[in-house]
């Protein structure tokens, strides 16, 4: 079991890749900056899974792709040149 899309993260999938790979709750969760005890809750359905939170999960536990790594490394620099003040730094200046 892995993630490999936002939609592969559902509170079942998580429950299952975590007994899979051998990963305690405290362990999974922690990783992405959420309580033990929130992270129960979501993974029983008592709290929703929100969609940014999926994206974390997905980004710290999903499966790694180089040319999506190298994509978010170019708009990530991208970004930066484009932030104000950025001029004297994209010319060295």
């Amino acid at each position: 079991m892995t993630f490999k899309t936002i939609s592969d993260v559902t509170p079942l999938s998580i429950r299952r890749f975590r007994e899979e790979k051998g990963v305690t709750q405290t362990q999974f969760w922690a990783a992405v900056h959420v309580t033990k005890f929130k992270g129960c809750r979501i993974e029983s359905g008592v709290t929703a899974l929100t969609d940014t939170l999926r994206l974390v999960i997905l980004e710290t536990w999903g499966e790694k792709d180089d040319s999506v790594a190298k994509a978010r490394k170019l708009v990530a620099e991208a970004m930066a040149l484009l932030s104000p003040g950025a001029e004297g730094k994209a010319s060295g200046n």
